[in-house]
């Protein structure tokens, strides 16, 4: 008979398995408050964190999410992987807890990019009229 880890776990994850995900793909203005609303019906959520990154000319949008427990967060990231949310498909994976990996974020589409021109603009001429 199988362990209740191994049977709430993937068997990939095996006992490598940690109560964090990272939550990619996530569209500029995404609010902590509007992550924690998405993700708090999986389980109680102990530390969230959202990072907006700017490289290579893009805006990268990510959320590092920790669970009470690992079963709480394999649910998550198995059901909230490849949801649609502002037009993007969410990438959520299961994390190490050492340390958060490189964001997996590939080049934004198209209404992406025109919020983070919008945003630009907005940085560039604050004190402009509308």
């Amino acid at each position: 008979m199988a362990s209740l880890l191994e049977r709430i776990t993937p068997s990939e994850l095996s006992l490598t398995a940690s109560s964090r995900i990272l939550v990619s793909h996530l569209a500029v203005g995404t609010s902590l408050d509007d992550v924690v609303l998405a993700f708090e019906e999986f389980g109680r959520i102990e530390e969230c964190t959202l990072t907006q990154r700017y490289l290579h000319r893009e805006v990268r949008v990510s959320a590092v999410i920790c669970f009470a427990s690992i079963g709480q967060a394999v649910h998550a990231a198995s059901v909230m992987d490849g949801v649609t949310a502002d037009g993007l498909s969410l990438q959520v994976a299961i994390i190490s807890d050492e340390g958060t990996p490189e964001d997996l974020s590939p080049t934004p589409t198209q209404d992406n990019l025109s919020a983070r021109c919008a945003l630009l603009t907005r940085i560039s001429r604050p004190n402009a009229r509308a």
